[in-house]
């Protein structure tokens, strides 16, 4: 997961103890993020999640397995897992936000992981629904269990609302997720690219809500209840001039801000 984690959140072989929770977190880190109430914080998503199991970053950090990452083509230490990004979470005071492995991960698999944020564990109130998203970038097709044409229906009935029960609504076309998910980076050479950069951003947002509606139409369904929302839970920008050593932080940050 690169400097994202490994020294960006996470940093136990800091020398100055002072400067790290006993978990290894940043404290400079978590202290920046807690007053700005983040709802939701989303782990570990993109590329990454198609190799990743849950079970590789559970326990003690000196039996987890190091596992070569065909993604960014790295050694991933699984020191940082499942059990750090729950503590950190709990210490920002936000709501884990898990993504599924579907690429090498069973559906088996997945409903385990999704039980260590079921509701009597979640960190915001009992009465939630825990945010499961099932992994981008890549298509899924349960081969010898359902038909190509209602995998999706069966995947996320299984997975975004593990009940031990049916509770989709009787109807022949019910909604399938609750939320659409997408993505928007700009990594432009020229200055005026990325400065309307957060334009382009919503101009995306409205023609994905315009799918979306033409989705509900092509299909039947007019209740307004039923309608997936959007959300957009991977953006930055990337420069092209890459900055080096110490500077390799700040690089994006005033991009980044303008987005905000």
């Amino acid at each position: 997961m690169g400097r994202c984690i490994y020294g960006g959140l996470y940093n136990p072989q800091n020398p100055n103890e002072g400067l790290v929770t006993p978990e290894g977190f940043r404290k400079d880190v978590i202290g920046t993020l807690r007053p700005l109430n983040i709802p939701l914080v989303r782990y570990p998503g993109g590329n990454f999640v198609a190799t990743y199991y849950w079970e590789d970053g559970v326990g003690p950090k000196d039996v987890r397995p190091a596992k070569f990452d065909p993604s960014w083509e790295c050694v991933e230490t699984n020191h940082f897992g499942t059990d750090e990004f729950m503590a950190w979470c709990k210490l920002v005071g936000c709501e884990p936000y898990l993504c599924l492995n579907f690429g090498t991960g069973t559906l088996d698999e997945a409903l385990d992981g999704s039980n260590i944020a079921t509701p009597a564990t979640t960190l915001i109130t009992p009465t939630c629904v825990d945010p499961m998203a099932i992994q981008n970038r890549i298509q899924l097709i349960l081969w010898g269990k359902v038909g190509p044409t209602d995998w999706d229906h069966h995947v996320l009935r299984r997975c975004l609302r593990p009940t031990g029960t049916d509770d989709i609504a009787p109807s022949p076309r019910p909604p399938l997720v609750d939320l659409h998910s997408i993505h928007y980076y700009t990594a432009d050479k020229g200055h005026y690219e990325n400065a309307t950069a957060p334009l382009a951003a919503e101009r995306f947002i409205e023609v994905t809500s315009g799918l979306i509606d033409l989705s509900l139409y092509e299909n039947g369904i007019v209740d307004a209840r039923k309608r997936p929302g959007i959300a957009f839970d991977e953006w930055n920008v990337w420069d092209p001039m890459r900055a080096i050593g110490s500077l390799g932080g700040e690089e994006n940050a005033l991009w980044a801000m303008h987005w905000q």
